[in-house]
């Protein structure tokens, strides 16, 4: 889902839960269901900053 999709569907902020060396999850934070999944963390770093120009709160 991207960032744009995220604000469509009025998600405001997500967590970020690090599974392990590669797996990055982001959740909805009441709800828990993955929202996003990255096996990269750079790619994690990216969609962060990505969330955050489009107004999304990244818990850690």
């Amino acid at each position: 889902m991207s960032t744009h999709e995220m604000k469509a569907r009025g998600i405001e902020e997500v967590t970020m839960d690090i599974i392990n060396e590669t797996t990055v999850l982001f959740r909805h934070p009441v709800r828990q269901t993955t929202i996003y999944k990255t096996v990269s963390r750079k790619k994690a770093l990216e969609t962060v900053q990505e969330m955050r120009k489009a107004g999304i709160n990244v818990i850690l």
